[in-house]
């Protein structure tokens, strides 16, 4: 894992931390970055349309755990 994202600053610091990743973006910051070409998208599967929309849009692959949207 290379990046995190977050809506929230606090909670993406922690992420951050915990798992040793030092570059932490908000979405559209990390989509703008050219060296990433797969997103995980791990928000809750009632969230996952307007991430992933803007992940393919960005003509990124995208990974989800459930449903790419509900």
């Amino acid at each position: 894992m290379v990046a995190v994202a977050d809506l929230l600053d606090e909670r993406v610091k922690e992420r951050a931390d915990e798992f040793n990743i030092e570059n932490v973006y908000k979405l559209n910051e990390l989509l703008r970055q050219t060296e990433n070409e797969l997103v995980f998208n791990l928000t809750v599967p009632g969230s996952h349309t307007r991430p992933d929309v803007a992940i393919l849009e960005a003509v990124k692959h995208v990974y989800n755990e459930l449903s790419l949207a509900h």
